[in-house]
């Protein structure tokens, strides 16, 4: 027998005692592991790591403990970090969302079987009628605050569409639609929604009197003049006008200097009575790709089947060939709602921008207080330094709100004489006059050294003209035409001086004399709406 076999236990022994220790170790291990484990471990969920995350409401913070985990702020999922992946930068736009709580959109992803709005369209008109989409950073914004429970201002300014002419319901108008269907997918009490439309306007006196038609705190705003506006290229009425250009500029940088942010989204319609193809969309397009604004267009959608198919469109979408009915403004919400949630979905996905460097995280990185460009679309590169930011003055009776309870309005000229206040079935406003000599002056203040005024543009009403001047110089002043030839009828804004010194101005208008009428029949009725300055 070896030396060693009286020494321990047999083999087969040994071997009995090493799986009793095998099997006690993994035991331990097992029950260390669940320790670890338990339901009451809190983590930290990213919006960027929830593939389904929405919400309508968005629950306070709970640091009780549940029996499925509750995501909180602040704690670490995993220790261990893959190298290969970048760590996600903290942000405010975070969403605490339980597995409890965190929704689903149903119309996610975009034309998925739960997309309603696709299904009805199609992708293909979807898609094209988004003209502009840009990043939408703004509205993604205002989805974030609506889906972490605050409330959402809605603002909506244009002409007679907006004002929902032809309707029996305003409640059907598009953007009554679209604000429906914000407040639905993102109740709360203090949602609401304000329409400054005025029928017969354009751009032009919006980007004046804006303040005078919605509130300053705005959160979304909706803006719809393509009808009314002017095309730059030429159209069976004559040459192009680039004016459009330059109002929408100055109306859509002064709204999105407010201290709001508001997002911006613009709605592009057209009508089979006044003009062809070429409308405000041409000079709007310039103006939306360099503010980075969606621009969603009902023309680029169906214009081209309304004409291949016009019993299609004319008879069932307008009332009247020229505004929306009831349906025709149900299709333009749709769009509208259609382009949001695309927005939603793409949150949903975790494509949500930080508060750092979010404009362009890559090789040009910009700040976040960076989205407006630092000068208008005018200003030439040589010209930055000296740049000036568009400053408005209105003086408007186009409005209720310049109007008391006695019918008086709130700004006044400081003489009247010939002249009047008038209102076309509570709609349309205006100071009107007919018998030539009748003089009105406004005194208003001026700041960048221009005075414009808006006045009703027609062929018809007999309209005729007026003489205009600045404080005393009458030789100096301009001749102002009510009459055009044209289908339109329309409040526009004209230029009248230009250099004229800062300060307090007396700006003078006089009724001409049927001799000196551009009217072919000698007109000499007038309607001024307001009188501006920048």
């Amino acid at each position: 027998m070896p030396p060693y076999a009286s020494v321990g236990l047999p083999r087969r022994e040994n071997r009995y005692l090493y799986l009793v220790f095998l099997t006690s170790t993994v035991l331990l291990l097992v029950t260390l592991f669940g320790l670890q484990s338990s339901p009451s471990t809190r983590v930290a969920v990213n919006i960027t790591q929830l593939d389904d995350a929405q919400t309508t409401h968005v629950p306070k913070q709970d640091t009780t403990q549940h029996d499925t985990p509750v995501v909180l702020e602040g704690d670490v999922l995993f220790e261990d970090k893959d190298p290969e992946k970048p760590e996600m930068a903290e942000t405010t736009d975070r969403i605490p969302f339980t597995p409890e709580t965190k929704p689903t959109y149903p119309f996610c992803p975009r034309c998925g079987a739960g997309d309603t709005i696709c299904r009805e369209f199609g992708d293909l008109v979807l898609r094209r009628s988004v003209a502009y989409e840009g990043t939408s950073r703004r509205l993604q914004e205002k989805l974030v605050a609506a889906m972490e429970g605050n409330p959402t201002k809605f603002a909506i300014m244009g002409g007679s569409v907006s004002t929902g002419r032809t309707l029996k319901d305003m409640n059907e108008t598009f953007h009554s639609r679209t604000f429906d269907w914000w407040n639905k997918q993102f109740p709360h009490s203090g949602n609401s929604i304000v329409s400054g439309a005025k029928p017969a306007t354009q751009s032009s006196y919006f980007a004046f009197c804006y303040a005078e038609h919605i509130p300053l705190d705005v959160d979304v705003i909706l803006l719809e003049f393509s009808v009314n506006d002017g095309s730059p290229f030429p159209n069976p009425e004559g040459a192009g006008d680039s004016g459009a250009i330059q109002a929408m500029d100055w109306l859509v940088r002064s709204l999105l200097r407010l201290p709001s942010k508001p997002a911006v989204i613009i709605i592009s319609l057209y009508s089979f009575k006044a003009g062809e193809y070429f409308n405000g969309q041409e000079s709007h397009l310039p103006v939306v790709n360099y503010y980075d604004i969606p621009y969603i267009s009902m023309k680029n959608a169906l214009y081209d089947y309304a004409n291949r198919h016009p019993e299609d469109i004319r008879p069932v979408l307008y009332n009247d060939g020229h505004h929306l009915s009831a349906e025709g403004h149900r299709v333009a919400a749709e769009l509208i709602v259609h382009h949001i949630q695309r927005q939603i979905c793409a949150l949903d996905r975790g494509e949500i921008r930080t508060d750092e460097m979010t404009l362009s995280p890559g090789r040009f990185p910009l700040e976040t207080d960076t989205d407006l460009p630092m000068v208008d679309i005018w200003t030439k590169r040589t010209g930055i330094k000296n740049f000036r930011e568009f400053q408005p003055r209105c003086y408007t009776f186009a409005t209720t709100a310049s109007v008391s309870a006695t019918g008086v309005a709130a700004y006044r000229p400081s003489v009247m004489q010939g002249w009047k206040f008038w209102d076309w079935k509570k709609e349309k406003y205006y100071i009107i006059a007919s018998v030539p000599g009748s003089l009105i002056t406004f005194p208003i203040r001026v700041t960048q050294g221009r005075v414009f005024m808006t006045i009703f543009k027609s062929a018809m009403y007999e309209l005729g003209d007026v003489w205009c001047w600045a404080d005393s110089d009458k030789a100096a002043g301009t001749k102002v035409a009510g009459y055009w030839d044209s289908v339109h009828n329309i409040g526009m804004t004209v230029p009248l001086f230009e250099g004229l010194p800062e300060g307090q101005h007396d700006v003078s208008c006089e009724v001409l004399g049927s001799d000196r009428s551009s009217h072919p029949n000698n007109g000499t009725n007038f309607r001024i709406l307001a009188i501006v300055s920048g």
